[in-house]
């Protein structure tokens, strides 16, 4: 009985340590993606996200990610699946363009990765 205990808390122990790696590593990778926003709106003249829109902009990434994530593993088809995830990006500009950004830093951030592309 104490073997079981010990082997049941050892996989508790181990679950909750993976899942706060993938929480990090999608947490990085927001912090990335919003570096790259605060880029594209400096490129175009904008101001760049305040803290608050910082907090908004990680939170509905990291959702997003979650989303893909279950997607990539449930479904099978790889058209579906490209489908869906499209679907998904789609959501997640749309959230970004009326949630986070203002109508000004909008239109900079369009404005700025048409500049940084070139």
């Amino acid at each position: 009985m104490k073997h079981l205990k010990l082997l049941l808390s050892l996989v508790f122990i181990f679950t909750i340590t993976l899942s706060g790696f993938s929480q990090d590593k999608m947490s990085a990778l927001a912090v990335k993606k919003m570096a790259e926003v605060n880029q594209q709106l400096e490129a175009g003249g904008g101001a760049k996200l305040d803290a608050k829109q910082e907090k908004a902009y990680k939170e509905a990434f990291i959702e997003n990610q979650k989303k893909i994530n279950n997607v990539r593993k449930t479904v099978k088809d790889k058209a579906e699946k490209q489908t869906k995830i499209k679907a998904l990006y789609s959501e997640f500009g749309k959230v970004l363009k009326s949630e986070v950004l203002t109508k000004e830093q909008s239109y900079a951030k369009s404005k700025g990765r048409k500049a940084l592309k070139k």
